[in-house]
């Protein structure tokens, strides 16, 4: 199945989106290469991205977070994901051979109707895009559609 992610922006947020499509594209083109060496290409990322990501826990934090995460509650568990934000190795991995749910195809940004169109491969459903929606969001943009099964 092939499905569609569309981020909607503005003239002011032309150079946004080009910044976005640049980073898909290279995590196109990573995941295309024989071996991808996660060290390489977060060298390879944009320093603005790079800042995003929640610092490297240690073995014994990632222990105690995790067992905070199985006593709360549902709720309480959704806000423990989203305020933990992103570890670099973490959100990587949904753009590698790794994942075989879903990869991206390609990503194109389309002046007319003022719309990047990210365009990927799914085999599963619900398809679980949460490491693309943060990009688009630390990108500046919001996802405005997509034709995915979430």
């Amino acid at each position: 199945m092939i499905g569609h992610i569309k981020v909607a922006f503005t003239d002011n947020f032309r150079a946004n989106a080009e910044s976005l499509v640049q980073v898909l594209r290279l995590l196109i083109r990573s995941r295309s290469e024989d071996s991808v060496d996660e060290t390489r290409l977060a060298d390879r990322l944009p320093e603005w991205l790079l800042r995003e990501f929640s610092p490297k826990k240690t073995p014994e934090e990632k222990l105690e977070w995790l067992q905070r995460w199985r006593s709360a509650s549902h709720e309480e568990q959704l806000e423990m994901e989203r305020s933990a934000g992103w570890e670099l190795t973490g959100w990587l991995h949904w753009f590698s051979a790794g994942n075989d749910l879903w990869r991206l195809r390609s990503a194109d940004v389309d002046d007319v109707a003022q719309v990047v169109d990210i365009e990927l491969d799914q085999v599963d459903d619900p398809v679980p895009i949460e490491a693309v929606e943060w990009l688009v969001g630390r990108a500046g943009l919001t996802v405005a559609e997509t034709d995915v099964s979430r």
